[in-house]
């Protein structure tokens, strides 16, 4: 059964299990977040709560600047949630943030400027706040004349702040998905001027455990950044709050639950519970956008290849700081489309496409990178660059070219990216870059296109040897692709390798092998020093691909799947029902 859950969907669950870690929760502590749960649910099938929660913000705690609430606990829950929400607030007014759940507006940032008594009564707006928003040139907010029915969240919590805090002056605030960064720091900005107490109005869209360690990471980490990756109903509202309390020095985050289950996010004056930052990756295979895939695309429209797989509002392809792919062939104009031609072109459109989806790093070093020569080759590299989507990988020649380098908050990683197919590898040149890298970053992940196609298991003098080389010379984690198929996995030195992730967008259509696929949710956890802490979780994510156009296994069709899966390698009992389950967790002393 499908659970609503409060607060950023499992968040609460996640960081109660990173409390049962440090020490801070017991096992009783959990059916608190049990709880949590079924009020949730009970609320969404318009059961109405007997819930009161009492006194769940101590009174020490300082004042509270910003909060996130879930609207669809039950009304006696969330009414006494508000109430000592504004019982320990600053006065000023409450600002309450939410999507704009029907896109309706031309602006991508719109505020509510009246509401009629049939609504939610007299409810005062704070026209002076108002006007101040949408009178500034360097921020374009509309503006409606009243919330319309799609907006039931913000009405809920406005109508119960109305019944707890009636003198209370609020200000709705509805955004879209496309708010461009600039205008929603330029917002936190205007809203930080005063004693704003900004509430935001937040439910997610579905409970992926690899999703929950990024949101953990986010929240105590205070990573207003990675705020806007995460898998919930309106990220630009989390990174609005985030910068706003960033702006007043209030990042330190209290969560407070009970055994009666009700559940809210406020934000205090002080510093977060920082900690060192996960990285966290999404990683498919290979990604052919030609041929007969193309001839889809123009058929369907250009979102037909994601449609099974992306989720609601495309969430499955958020949640972590990196989504990467191996871009099978060049960019060059409009491509070419059909046939069953072994050179591949790609239209340059794919960039916006790809960075549509989520994709922030792809690797162009394969065999198809060269298949319209130089200049494809240039026009490729324009054309991501022009685009915004980064890249790695030389066609063949281990050069600057090969590394990608980016950050999370303070933390530096870089992805190495090989190709290892039409040419041979220099494979003490990639070694020694490897190594070289190594001292100055935090994660270090490889990238190779290698190994022979349509084999389950990996080769040896291809893909085993130079696997375990990179491991030796410093890789935290190795991602291969080319064979078309998923290949075994191993786990070396306590660092692991994926072979092959097979395909993820291609037009194989001639065997289940080629259509059978594996994404993989990578997370990386550096303790200290990368030799002896690093804690990998990898979380299994296998697809079906049909007419190239993949969707997540079912239940039944993973089981069959997973023991095919651990036929491919030789595993120990152990990691075999880790595998079994979906997730596999290795400490580098493994």
């Amino acid at each position: 059964m499908n659970k609503l859950v409060t607060l950023l969907g499992l968040v609460v669950a996640s960081l109660v299990i990173f409390r049962f870690h440090t020490g801070q929760y017991n096992l009783n502590d959990a059916f608190k977040v049990i709880d949590l749960e079924d009020e949730a649910e009970n609320a969404e099938n318009g059961k109405e709560s007997d819930v009161i929660i009492d006194n769940v913000i101590s009174a020490d705690e300082s004042k509270i600047y910003g909060a996130v609430v879930n609207p669809k606990l039950g009304d006696k829950a969330l009414k006494k949630i508000l109430s000592e929400v504004l019982d320990n607030s600053y006065g000023g007014t409450v600002v309450v943030i939410a999507e704009n759940p029907s896109l309706r507006g031309a602006s991508d940032i719109s505020a509510v400027s009246s509401f009629d008594g049939e609504q939610l009564g007299d409810i005062t707006i704070d026209q002076n706040l108002l006007s101040e928003l949408t009178s500034n040139d360097d921020l374009e907010i509309g503006v409606f004349k009243r919330v319309f029915k799609e907006g039931a969240t913000v009405k809920k919590v406005l109508s119960l702040i109305r019944e707890t805090s009636p003198q209370k002056k609020s200000l709705p605030i509805l955004l879209k998905d496309s708010a461009d960064k600039d205008a929603l720091i330029a917002l936190s900005k205007k809203l930080s001027k005063h004693d704003n107490l900004i509430i935001i109005s937040l439910s997610t869209f579905n409970d992926v455990p690899f999703h929950n360690e990024f949101k953990r990471e986010v929240l105590n980490n205070f990573d207003p950044e990675g705020a806007l990756q995460l898998d919930v109903s309106s990220s630009p509202s989390v990174y609005v709050l985030m910068n706003y309390l960033e702006d007043v020095g209030a990042k330190k985050m209290q969560i407070y639950e009970n055994d009666s289950g009700g559940s809210i996010l406020t934000f205090h004056e002080g510093k977060s519970n920082e900690s060192d930052r996960d990285l966290t990756i999404l990683a498919f295979g290979d990604i052919m956008l030609g041929r007969y895939v193309r001839v889809l695309m123009d058929l369907y429209g250009a979102n037909y290849i994601f449609e099974n797989i992306r989720g609601q509002e495309g969430q499955f392809f958020k949640g972590s700081d990196v989504v990467f792919g191996n871009l099978e062939g060049p960019i060059k104009g409009t491509g070419s489309k059909g046939g069953k031609s072994l050179v591949f072109s790609f239209n340059e459109d794919i960039v916006g496409l790809l960075k549509k989806h989520g994709f922030n790093l792809v690797s162009i070093a394969n065999n198809h990178a060269m298949d319209q020569g130089a200049s494809g080759r240039e026009s490729t590299v324009s054309a991501l660059d022009n685009g915004g989507l980064p890249w790695c990988g030389h066609p063949s020649e281990v050069d600057s070219n090969s590394v990608y380098y980016g950050n999370v908050l303070d933390k530096k990683y870089a992805f190495v990216c090989f190709q290892d197919v039409t040419s041979k590898l220099d494979d003490a040149s990639a070694v020694q870059m490897i190594s070289n890298i190594r001292p100055n970053v935090d994660y270090l992940i490889v990238s190779v296109h290698w190994g022979y196609e349509y084999k389950h298991k990996a080769d040896f003098r291809t893909q085993i040897e130079p696997g375990k080389a990179f491991i030796d010379a410093g890789a935290d984690f190795v991602i291969g692709h080319h064979p078309h198929v998923v290949q075994n996995f191993e786990v070396y030195k306590g660092k692991v390798i994926f072979y092959s992730l097979g395909n993820f967008v291609f037009d194989q259509y001639w065997s289940n092998d080629t259509q059978e696929e594996l994404a993989i949710g990578i997370v990386l956890d550096d303790e200290a020093d990368y030799e002896a802490n690093l804690r990998t979780k990898v979380y299994l994510f296998p697809m079906k691909s049909e007419r190239s156009k993949s969707r997540l296994l079912n239940s039944t069709e993973y089981s069959k799947w997973i023991e095919k899966f651990i036929s491919y390698g030789d595993y120990p009992e152990n990691l075999k029902d880790q595998l079994r389950n979906g997730v596999i967790e290795i400490n580098s002393e493994f």
